[in-house]
């Protein structure tokens, strides 16, 4: 927001002061010529006035042509002004309209603990609480927990020093597949069709400059989210590719997909579909994958359809800017 604000009042103040010599210079002609007009009467001596005549008119073209100008400058200025006011609005109401939603999500998280939290207080002035109780205040702790933790490592995130080094990506997808298959979540890897899908021809994947934990992070998680929304028996595919100066990586999935109205705010913190309320989960995965890549230098693409399956594509820069 800060930032958007400085670039437009520098590009304001460029235009202004742009617009201020313009005005300068079409008010300067008018002047100048009829300087020049009066210098050669006097300086026409015994000539026939009637052959300077015509030249009087040469100011009053100019005079003409520079109100013209003038009055288009100030309402190209008058334009530009409005639509300075009326991006700074909508920048203004979507952080806004964003600040709301997460402050929703973030009440709809809470919620839930804090109420087990204050059955279980409220009952423990009669008596001890059971070891059940002890249990969901224990469960409810560690949700709080993640979610905090989860919340922290997001807003560090945007603002950390990142590791620049070469990457070899083949090795990066063989490397998370390799985790997956050995985390929690390997007995429902091993009931999908996953597979990977590199190029040879005409030449191998080149590396990239990045940070290979947080690529390694960001591919876990969407790794992580295709196995968990889909089913066994499903397919979820791998494939990379080199395209204009760019790197990209897809996992596509055959699971359960996504809402069309719900795919843009997934990407936001906290956000999860509304056909994803049964699994567990905070909503900060494709949110930490978004600021992953924006930090790389890139960009997250979603596409999914509801009940058909989603692909999320990673396109990173071979040469990312030094100050992504």
């Amino acid at each position: 927001m800060a930032r958007v604000r400085t670039t437009t009042d520098t590009g304001r103040r460029a235009a202004d002061g742009a617009q201020r010599a313009l005005l300068f210079a079409l008010f300067s002609i008018p002047v100048l010529a009829l300087a020049a007009a009066i210098l050669l009467f006097f300086l026409a001596g015994g000539l026939d006035l009637s052959i300077l005549m015509p030249l009087w008119l040469v100011p009053l073209v100019l005079g003409a042509a520079a109100f013209t100008g003038c009055a288009l400058v100030l309402r190209q200025r008058r334009s530009t002004e409005r639509q300075i006011q009326d991006l700074r609005a909508k920048i203004t109401s979507e952080g806004d309209q964003a600040r709301r939603r997460l402050l929703r999500r973030l009440d709809h998280e809470l919620k839930n603990p804090l109420t087990v939290l204050q059955a279980v207080i409220s009952g423990s002035e009669d008596q001890l609480p059971d070891a059940a109780s002890w249990g969901s205040v224990a469960t409810q702790t560690r949700r709080l927990s993640r979610l905090v933790g989860d919340l922290r490592g997001l807003a560090e995130l945007e603002v950390a020093q990142l590791e620049r080094v070469q990457v070899d990506v083949e090795q990066l997808l063989r490397d998370v597949l390799d985790d997956t298959a050995e985390g929690p979540q390997g007995r429902d890897a091993e009931q999908r069709r996953i597979s990977l899908h590199l190029p040879k021809a005409p030449w191998p994947l080149p590396a990239i400059q990045g940070d290979p934990d947080l690529l390694r992070l960001s591919l876990h998680n969407l790794l992580s989210n295709a196995i968990k929304y889909s089913s066994a028996g499903d397919s979820i595919e791998i494939t990379a590719q080199e395209l204009d100066g760019s790197l990209i990586i897809d996992i596509a999935d055959t699971g359960r997909g996504i809402p069309e109205e719900e795919q843009d705010l997934v990407l936001e913190e906290l956000a999860r579909a509304s056909n994803a309320r049964d699994m567990p989960g905070s909503g900060i995965g494709l949110a930490l994958v978004r600021v992953i890549v924006a930090r790389h230098g890139g960009t997250l693409i979603l596409r999914s359809r509801d009940g058909h399956g989603t692909s999320v594509s990673m396109r990173l820069p071979l040469h990312p800017p030094a100050a992504a």
